[in-house]
């Protein structure tokens, strides 16, 4: 079989009359498409073509679909073959997940499934690197929970931790959601943009902690440093100069917007 899922692997023979057409299904798609299930159509899929590791998680995220538990396994144990395939696949793949509203389901269980550290390995030294108390999370999971804010500020998805009188008070137009919905290059909108962005801004932290005199855990240059690790990942994934620029930018700059209110919302000017 050279198809990637069941939902995928059926036919109808045109060649027919219409009226006697006849569903070819050798893998029970059908079944799976009304129930609503991923499914691959034998254990080498993923082996056979490891971009399909990422594939299946968007279509089962993109249909409301969810994934057959082997399948399920098998997506975690050839997770570390994603590195295998074209930048430019996986440039794609990316963009269109993090197009998906509602990353607050979709991010955790792309961890889960091991995806987030194979397809961006520099996040994997994220992990348990503990933060000032003020964080709560340690490293890795404050920034997947800063993808989820930043998909709760643009209204594309929940937030546990907040609710509809923060959303009153944060700034929110039709102008920004033209600004946002931009394209920046093929595939990408700012939007995009600033959920990969908020994915990537503590990238450095791991290298740049350490403790000062009074005992308080600081990230001294993290966001400068992390700016150029951020670069570099976006190279190796082939996107493109205008898209690494932008978010090497937001990355270097991440915390100017707190530095900039003093305890309110920063002035217009």
């Amino acid at each position: 079989a050279q198809r990637d899922f069941t939902i995928d692997a059926m036919a109808v023979d045109l060649g027919k009359d219409y009226t006697e057409v006849q569903l070819i299904d050798p893998f029970h798609g059908w079944d799976d498409l009304h129930r609503g299930v991923i499914r691959a159509v034998s254990d080498t899929a993923f082996e056979s073509d490891a971009a399909r590791l990422l594939r299946g998680v968007r279509l089962a995220a993109e249909l409301g679909f969810g994934i057959d538990k082997k399948t399920e396994a098998l997506i975690q144990r050839y997770s570390h073959l994603i590195a295998s395939v074209a930048s430019e696949r996986v440039r794609e793949e990316l963009l269109r997940l993090l197009a998906i509203p509602r990353a607050e389901q979709l991010l955790p269980y792309l961890d889960k499934l091991g995806l987030i550290t194979a397809l961006i390995p520099e996040m994997a030294e994220t992990k348990g690197v503990e933060q000032p108390k003020e964080h709560y999370w340690d490293v890795f999971d404050h920034s997947l929970k800063t993808v989820i804010a930043v998909d709760f500020l643009l209204r594309q998805g929940g937030w546990e931790y907040a609710s509809e009188e923060v959303l009153a008070v944060a700034p929110w137009s039709a102008v920004l959601a033209q600004h946002f919905d931009l394209e920046v290059s093929s595939g990408s909108t700012r939007r995009l943009l600033l959920k990969l962005a908020a994915l990537l801004h503590d990238i450095a932290k791991p290298q740049t902690k350490a403790i000062d005199g009074q005992g308080r855990l600081r990230f001294l240059g993290h966001g400068k440093e992390g700016a150029t690790t951020a670069a570099n990942i976006l190279e190796r994934l082939r996107f493109s100069s205008k898209e690494v620029r932008l978010v090497e930018i937001m990355v270097r700059h991440h915390l100017r917007p707190g530095q900039m209110s003093h305890d309110e919302l920063p002035s217009h000017k």
